[in-house]
């Protein structure tokens, strides 16, 4: 019986005449000569592919989907500004992003931050006036609730507010100890950053203790007299030497004794917490952050090393592991551990600012050095001429 042919097979003639035709056309691209461009372009191409990175983790999720080709000639942006990704593409700067992750934002905290905001941007321009930021926290303008512009950083009149801005200012403002907020109200009526304030910026500073619903004047008069005459009585010396200096410290007592006086302050904090995350949300952010705090405090004077645990705290760290072997890690209680690695991560960021800090200054000295040595030489040279 004869083979029968394979109709699906294609004929081997053709196969042949195909490659014979590629041959021809490599060779005639060979032999013909290249437009100048074409191995630039070529080498352009090549260098492109070599310079691409795929981005991993968080910078991935923080990535755009449109990326520009990166050249070796284009000048890398910062990445100190940019923010890792941790809470997705809600947050852009890396300031910001550090701040949350200080305080134990998850990323459902700062979600509802962008949902507030997101609801006084009806235009959904991305950013806010100043008094759509006064709208979500309650507050009228003033220089109490204004200031915390410059307090952060940022312009001290902005016209526009992006969410970052607006996240920094009211987490800020927030999470401030009571000194902390004492302090804040201290330097916005502290004109020229003496750390002391004359009769002048007093008055205007007690003059500011108001708002819609509370103004105790004869609270702020008793306690603007107490403040200038219990220097006096004490006898404590002030930079100018003048009567009715007041300082944080007297600032500071004065709350203590007069706290009614200084309750404005205080309710422009509790409406920030109460129009983002609730008070109670809040008060265990200040409760950790003062216990975080105390953990530094030790570390910075024993070198570095984390305090010894207490019996409670070993009793806790013990439970945990139990729940946590006993669940499978599905649960598990490490406030003890969590606390300590923020410790942990705050103090080596203070090591790195001040190591930061300690080479600049050295380099400094030495450019001072050089440029010294310089001037001596040429000094010496043109007393030789």
């Amino acid at each position: 019986m004869a083979p029968t042919e394979d109709k699906y097979a294609a004929p081997k003639t053709t196969a042949k005449t195909k490659t014979k035709k590629k041959k021809k056309k490599k060779k005639k691209q060979a032999s013909e000569p290249k437009p100048a461009n074409a191995t630039a372009e070529s080498n352009n191409k090549a260098t492109l592919k070599s310079v691409a990175v795929k981005p991993s983790g968080p910078t991935r999720a923080a990535s755009s989907s449109l990326v520009a080709p990166v050249t070796e000639s284009a000048p890398q942006p910062l990445q100190d500004g940019v923010a890792a990704g941790f809470y997705g593409l809600l947050l852009e700067t890396k300031r910001v992003e550090t701040l949350c992750r200080s305080l134990s934002l998850l990323p459902r905290h700062v979600a509802r931050l962008r949902q507030l905001f997101d609801h006084e941007d009806a235009l959904q321009s991305r950013a806010i006036t100043v008094d759509e930021f006064l709208s979500i926290i309650h507050e009228d303008k003033r220089a109490l609730s204004t200031g915390i512009f410059a307090y952060v950083g940022l312009d001290a009149a902005p016209k526009r507010l992006s969410f970052d801005d607006f996240v920094l200012c009211v987490v800020t403002l927030a999470s401030l100890s009571r000194r902390e907020l004492l302090h804040y109200a201290f330097s916005l009526f502290d004109r020229d950053a003496s750390g002391i304030m004359d009769a002048r910026e007093l008055q205007e500073f007690c003059g500011n203790l108001k708002n819609r619903g509370f103004y105790f004047g004869k609270n702020v008069a008793v306690a603007q007299k107490k403040l200038t005459d219990g220097d006096r009585r004490r006898g404590r010396p002030h930079a100018y030497g003048a009567d009715g200096l007041v300082d944080l410290d007297d600032l500071v007592d004065g709350d203590a004794h007069f706290p009614a006086a200084f309750y404005p302050i205080v309710q422009l904090q509790r409406n920030v917490q109460q129009a983002t995350l609730g008070e109670t949300f809040w008060a265990r952010v200040l409760h950790r952050r003062a216990a975080v705090e105390t953990i530094v405090h030790y570390m910075r004077l024993h070198d570095g090393h984390l305090p010894p645990l207490s019996l409670r705290e070993q009793l806790r760290a013990w439970g945990g592991t139990l729940v946590f072997l006993a669940t499978g890690g599905r649960l598990c209680n490490g406030a003890t551990h969590a606390l300590r690695k923020l410790a942990v991560n705050k103090f080596a960021e203070e090591e790195r600012v001040r190591h930061e800090a300690e080479q600049q200054a050295k380099a400094a000295a030495l450019a001072a050095a050089l440029q010294e040595e310089e001037n001596q030489e040429t000094e010496t040279q043109e007393a030789a001429k």
